[in-house]
């Protein structure tokens, strides 16, 4: 019973084991994932027309290859597709079918791993407003008997597409008008020559005339300015032959009373430098100020003496009160 009981442990034994293996050799490498991929939203057209936009796809595990599927707006051409694995090699070129254009990277082995970056330049030179469409992608991967087994993510993104704006022009900077320059003034016009005055008389006769003209006013062809433009020499003549009046203007016949209305119309400040004005104000500030403490001090003391006489009257009052007690 015992040997029995041991073959047949073995046999199950044997039996579980290549159970297992078999599992194992027909289990696939990589188990198929759909995969996840983000897109931008929008993208703006360049001035030369072109504009760019990244794919970027994160498949589960280890694929051998990716498939786009996306569809373009009218106006919207493909320029070039490229990718950030496997050099660039294996690549199918962007192929309309049904209304899409098709893509993909391919390799035999699953030998790509982590995010696979597709980058789609296109061109559009319209003026509205189109979309590029990701309509579904599709990842590969190779199992181990060489079949190919695939995972494609349904979620569809929509890539806006700006127009290009040309930049708004500048307006024109008005051009400041020239500031007038000033003027300058005229030069001051030079003082009149004084007329030389005539010589006196030239002869023994001619003086002896101008004299008699000024003095008698006998002479019908004198001028203002000839009476005012007189030589020196006939200037005392002229003043000794005319009475001004008899007025004297010395200083010996102006009285006392004129000299003290004189005097009375001077101001004080006038008699006091200026720089002795702040020690005045200094004195007369002191003055004030030892007469108001000598009145406060006064006050004081008075104060003071009237509480002594009180509390003396209280002390005798007290006293009295206290003999009177006693009798």
């Amino acid at each position: 019973m015992g040997k029995l009981l041991k073959r047949k442990i073995k046999k199950l034994i044997t039996v579980i084991f290549i159970t297992v293996v078999f599992v194992i050799l027909l289990t696939p490498v990589t188990t198929a994932v759909s995969p996840t991929y983000t897109a931008p939203v929008r993208t703006t057209v360049d001035a030369e027309g072109h504009a760019q936009f990244e794919i970027k796809v994160t498949p589960a595990g280890s694929y051998a290859g990716i498939q786009f599927e996306i569809i373009l707006d009218n106006g919207i051409s493909i320029e070039s597709i490229s990718f950030n694995k496997g050099d660039n090699s294996g690549i199918l070129p962007p192929t309309l079918a049904r209304g899409s254009y098709f893509f993909s990277i391919f390799s035999k082995i699953n030998e790509f791993e982590g995010e696979m970056i597709c980058t789609v330049k296109i061109s559009y030179t319209g003026r509205e407003t189109p979309a590029v469409t990701i309509a579904g992608i599709q990842s590969y991967y190779v199992e181990n008997r060489g079949n190919v087994s695939t995972e494609t993510s349904s979620i569809s993104r929509t890539v806006t597409i700006d127009p290009y704006e040309p930049p708004p022009i500048p307006s024109p900077i008005p051009t400041p008008s020239p500031t007038p320059t000033p003027t300058p003034d005229p030069p001051p016009s030079p003082p009149p020559t004084p007329t030389p005055p005539p010589p006196p008389g030239g002869g023994g006769s001619g003086g002896n005339n101008i004299g008699q003209d000024i003095s008698g006013g006998q002479s019908s062809n004198d001028t203002e300015q000839e009476r005012i433009a007189l030589p020196e020499s006939d200037i005392g003549l002229f003043i000794s032959q005319n009475n001004f009046g008899d007025e004297d203007y010395s200083s010996d016949n102006i009285d006392d009373e004129q000299i003290d209305i004189y005097d009375e119309e001077v101001p004080l400040v006038s008699f006091i430098n200026e720089r002795d004005l702040p020690w005045i104000l200094i004195v007369i500030i002191t003055v004030i100020s030892a007469a108001a403490a000598s009145f406060f001090t006064e006050i004081k003391r008075r104060r003071k003496l009237a509480l002594k006489i009180a509390a003396e009257g209280i002390t005798k009052d007290n006293a009295k009160s206290a003999q009177e007690d006693t009798k």
